[in-house]
């Protein structure tokens, strides 16, 4: 799950997923400056290398160094926003939550497909397609259905920190 390879990514993250983000990009860095740039970029897309480390510091002195880390919570608000915006246009429920769930798995690749990221959207999808099927919801089980959906896919995800601490910290929540 890595977006770094520009030159052989499929014809999905070619053409529908670096063109948006090399435009947020663009946007962000045009309409803001300097540090505010920076996080914005980084809160909208991931992109957290141009934050200035001193401030990096800053963040983490007080505890909250995970602001600047696309996360669970991001995808939170996006799909609240996008719940909103179907509800808003009067799309039926089948079709709501289908296009919510593209919605999210499209911010999934659009943020570079990190553990916290492809976990929440799957939790969220599961909870989602549950509640279509009218069946109740259950962290615990979308939380084991979006871990093995990301070792299947990547085993050596195990080893990785963000995935560690954003499985770890979702259990202590719930």
């Amino acid at each position: 799950f890595c977006l770094t390879s520009r030159g052989n990514g499929a014809w999905f993250l070619q053409h529908l997923v670096y063109p948006v983000r090399s435009f947020i990009i663009r946007f962000v860095n045009t309409s803001l400056n300097g540090q505010s740039a920076a996080l914005l970029k980084g809160l909208l897309v991931g992109g957290r290398g141009d934050i200035d480390p001193n401030l990096k510091q800053s963040f983490a002195n007080v505890g909250v160094i995970h602001v600047l880390a696309v996360s669970g919570l991001h995808v939170g608000f996006v799909l609240a926003g996008l719940l909103t915006i179907f509800r808003l246009l009067r799309i039926k429920e089948p079709f709501r939550a289908l296009l919510v769930i593209l919605g999210l798995i499209y911010y999934a690749y659009l943020t570079g497909l990190h553990a916290p990221v492809v976990r929440a959207t799957i939790m969220a999808s599961v909870l989602l397609l549950g509640n279509l099927l009218q069946r109740p919801s259950d962290a615990l089980n979308s939380i084991a259905v979006a871990g093995m959906i990301i070792l299947v896919a990547n085993p050596l995800d195990l080893f990785q920190p963000g995935f560690q601490l954003s499985f770890a910290a979702v259990i202590g929540i719930i």
